[in-house]
C-alpha cells in the first residue's frame, strides 16, 4: 500500500509526455441498472421522470420526457450529472423544469426544457469552510409556486462544537436567474408542493405553510406516523403520512394551507406512498401495486388496478403510474401497457498513466482518476494537463 503511494505520488510528478499511453476503444454505451430513486412530475401535457442511480459516493441522476401513455419521447435518457445521495427536487411549470441536487459545500440545479435541452445553473456558490457545507446530506427540493421556482435547501453553520441546520429559501426565476437567496425557510423541509403562491414544506414529522415567503404555522405529526408525499389539488392539498406498516393517514389542507377537516385513513401495505390530484379526486398509492381514488374526505371511489403501480402522477388531465426503479417502467394508469425507459451511459475511456493510476474522461466529459481499489475521484496531484489516448484531446485537471 505504501509502495504503490509512493509510485502514484512520484508518477504525479512527471511530465505529461513522459507517463505511458494505450489506446482505448471508442465510447459504447451501457444500460444502467441499480436505480435506486425515481421521482415524477406532470410537465404540460407530458411527465418529467428523474431517477437516480448509486455511483460510489454520489448519485447519477438521469431524466426522461414521456408521453400521457409512458411512453418515453427522447430515444435516451438525460445525463443530470452527479449529485449527494438523498433528495432530488424537481419542479415545472409546464414549459422549464428545475432540478436541484446539494453536495460537497454547494447547490446546483438544471433547467431543462420540453426538448431535452439541458443547462445547469449554480444557486448556491461554497462560501463555508469544508467543515461546514451547504446541503452535506443532499436533501434539497423546488417548487413553481406560479411565478417562480423557489428553492428550499439548508445552510449548516457552527454551533458550539457541532453544526446546527438552518432551513433557507432561494428564488430563482424560469430563466435561472438568482433573484434572492438565504431568505428564512421555517421547517428542514425535505418535501414541498405549491399552488397559487400557497406552499406546504414537510418534513418527517412536520408541515408547514408558505404564503410566498412569510411562513405560517408548523403542524406537528403524532409520534407513530411519518410523511410520505405532499400533493396540491384544485381544493386544497392533501398531506400523506404512513402510520405503521398497515394504515395511512391523509390530512387535508384548504386552498391557503389551513387544516379544514379531520384526517382520514386508508389501508397501506409496505413499500412506497404517493399522492396526486387528477382535476376531481386524488390518487393515492399505498403498496398493493393498485391506485386508490379517493376523495377529500376520504370516501373511496375506485381502486384501480393494471400496471403495477409504485408511484402516480396527474396532470388533471392524464395520469401516469411508475412502476419500479431497475428497471424504471412507466404505464398510463390502468393500463397494462409498460413502457421502459432506456438509461445509460457512455463508456468511459482507461489510458493508464502511471501504475495503478488511470485518467478517464467519464460521461460528462470531466477527467477523473481511479487509484488502486476503483474508487472514483478528483486527481488533485500536480499533473495538470495530459492526452486521451483515443480522441487525442488535451485534458485539463
Amino acid at each position: 500500500m505504501i509502495l504503490a503511494s509512493l509510485l502514484l505520488a512520484l508518477a504525479a510528478r512527471f511530465p505529461v509526455s513522459l507517463l505511458p499511453e494505450f489506446e482505448a476503444a471508442p465510447p459504447a454505451r451501457t444500460s444502467l441498472r441499480g436505480m435506486l430513486r425515481v421521482q415524477v412530475e406532470p410537465f404540460g401535457d407530458a411527465f418529467l421522470v428523474v431517477s437516480s442511480h448509486e455511483y460510489i459516493y454520489w448519485w447519477n441522476r438521469y431524466a426522461m420526457i414521456v408521453s400521457a401513455d409512458g411512453e418515453p419521447l427522447l430515444p435516451e435518457a438525460i445525463d443530470l450529472g452527479y449529485g449527494a445521495v438523498g433528495n432530488t427536487g424537481i419542479a415545472t411549470n409546464g414549459q422549464t423544469a428545475l432540478i436541484v441536487s446539494g453536495a460537497n459545500g454547494y447547490l446546483s440545479g438544471v433547467l431543462l426544457d420540453r426538448s431535452g435541452a439541458a443547462r445547469t445553473i449554480e444557486i448556491h456558490k461554497l462560501s463555508h469552510a469544508p467543515f461546514s457545507p451547504r446541503d452535506n446530506g443532499g436533501s434539497p427540493d423546488v417548487i413553481w409556486d406560479g411565478t417562480q421556482f423557489l428553492v428550499i435547501s439548508t445552510l449548516e453553520v457552527p454551533n458550539g462544537s457541532a453544526l446546527k441546520r438552518v432551513p433557507i429559501l432561494t428564488r430563482v426565476s424560469e430563466s435561472g436567474s438568482i433573484l434572492e437567496n438565504d431568505i428564512p425557510g421555517g421547517i428542514d423541509a425535505a418535501l414541498a408542493v405549491a399552488r397559487n403562491r400557497i406552499t406546504i414544506l414537510g418534513s418527517s414529522r412536520e408541515f408547514q405553510m408558505l404564503n410566498g415567503t412569510s411562513l405560517g404555522e408548523i403542524t406537528t405529526l403524532p409520534e407513530n406516523e411519518s410523511l410520505a408525499d405532499l400533493a396540491a389539488g384544485d381544493d386544497g392539498f392533501l398531506v400523506l403520512a404512513t402510520r405503521g406498516e398497515s394504515e395511512l393517514r391523509a390530512y387535508h389542507l384548504d386552498a391557503a394551507g389551513r387544516r379544514d377537516r379531520a384526517p382520514f385513513s386508508l389501508p397501506r401495505q409496505s413499500g412506497t406512498s404517493s399522492v396526486a390530484w387528477d382535476g376531481n379526486a386524488w390518487l393515492v398509492t399505498n403498496g398493493s401495486g393498485a391506485v386508490l381514488r379517493v376523495t377529500s374526505d376520504g370516501t373511496l371511489l375506485d381502486t384501480i388496478t393494471g400496471a403495477p403501480a409504485t408511484l402516480v402522477a396527474s396532470n388533471g388531465t392524464a395520469s401516469i403510474v411508475i412502476n419500479g426503479a431497475d428497471p424504471v417502467r412507466t404505464a398510463r394508469l390502468g393500463s397494462t401497457q409498460q413502457h421502459e425507459i432506456n438509461i445509460s451511459r457512455i463508456e468511459r475511456t482507461q489510458p493508464v498513466l502511471a501504475g495503478d493510476a488511470v485518467i478517464w474522461k467519464d460521461e460528462r466529459g470531466i477527467w477523473r482518476n481511479t487509484i488502486g481499489s476503483n474508487t472514483p475521484q478528483l486527481f488533485a496531484e500536480n499533473i495538470t494537463q495530459f492526452r486521451d489516448a483515443a480522441s487525442g484531446a488535451t485534458g485539463t485537471l
